[in-house]
């Protein structure tokens, strides 16, 4: 008689690979929800006649909605689970994305706007606990380098899209159709594909788990600082490879930092991943309208020096961190 196989392992391994494609999808569509305004930020203060930092509400009342959102729903997926939070709102959100076509003013697009980000954190907070829970070793790193790529590839998709269609990111359109670049906003566009550096963030999550989540962090704020710097050069390929810089070293430092939170955070970890998301967004709330004002007053060496003070504060908490 033949001995049958067992097939233990491909079943584990195969809830395994879906649960990595939701991983990488479901962010992907939500996060494009998220900045889908930020390319044609000057297109909105045309055509809602608004200046600049009114302009950026469309993304910094969303980011303000996710922050009060997340500190929701991590309590609650550790009542009832992670997968239910995590569809329901995913389901959730397409309601006030549909109205969004249809805002006739400012104002409603605002509130929709809203709507959106106190909806999304069901399935941006949550997912974290998510990955720290179904993943151990090299594998949680990878997991959550896949999750960061979704939600890199979303604001990829988000940004190019809709500039076809008409952070220091959300203030960048106003530097290069300047009078340094006058790149059109179709050309805009194309930039934001120095978001496809996120397809590294899984390789970065997989170092993050091998040298520690601490000292991964401490190499990608480095990067992003010394991207931040190089974009004062007004030469176009110098401030893209600074772009790029600086992107390389945002899409390493997510994973090192929710990979350094699943360390930490042992018994409540929804709650955990809540008050981080929560604060995470709270500060990008403030990083889209600020820029704004050091825009006004000091053109784009302003925005720079703004983010690298906040860069640099981040980097020296970690060095406390590391202590």
């Amino acid at each position: 008689m033949s001995r049958s196989v067992p097939l233990t392992g491909v079943a584990q391994e195969q809830p395994r690979v879906w649960a990595l494609v939701s991983l990488f999808l479901a962010p992907a569509f939500v996060f494009a929800n998220m900045y889908s305004t930020q390319a044609i930020l000057p297109v909105l203060s045309n055509a809602f006649h608004v200046s600049a930092p009114t302009a950026g509400l469309s993304i910094s009342v969303l980011v303000l909605a996710v922050a009060i959102g997340s500190l929701i729903y991590g309590p609650i997926s550790d009542r009832i689970g992670r997968k239910p939070v995590m569809v329901s709102a995913s389901l959730l959100v397409v309601i006030p994305t549909l109205l969004l076509g249809f805002s006739p003013n400012f104002a409603t697009l605002i509130i929709l706007r809203a709507a959106q980000g106190l909806l999304m954190p069901g399935l941006t907070s949550v997912a974290i606990s998510y990955v720290n829970e179904e993943f151990s070793g090299k594998g949680r790193g990878l997991a959550m380098g896949v999750y960061v790529s979704g939600l890199t590839l979303g604001g990829l998709f988000a940004r190019s899209g809709s500039a076809a269609l008409a952070g220091i990111f959300t203030y960048l359109p106003y530097y290069l159709t300047g009078p340094h670049f006058r790149l059109p906003t179709i050309s805009l566009g194309l930039v934001y594909l120095l978001w496809l550096t996120g397809v590294c963030s899984p390789f970065a999550g997989t170092i993050a788990a091998r040298i520690g989540s601490r000292r991964a962090l401490a190499f990608s704020l480095g990067s992003a600082i010394v991207g931040l710097l190089i974009t004062l050069i007004p030469i176009l390929p110098f401030t893209l490879f600074g772009l790029g810089l600086l992107t390389v070293g945002m899409f390493s430092t997510v994973p090192a930092a929710n990979l350094y939170l699943g360390e930490k955070a042992t018994t409540a970890r929804g709650t955990a991943a809540s008050l981080y998301l929560s604060l995470y967004y709270f500060g990008g709330s403030l990083g889209a309208v600020l820029p704004g004002f050091a825009l006004l007053l000091a053109g784009w060496p302003g925005v720079v020096l703004l983010c690298l003070s906040t860069t640099l504060i981040a980097l020296a908490s970690d060095a406390v961190l590391c202590r």
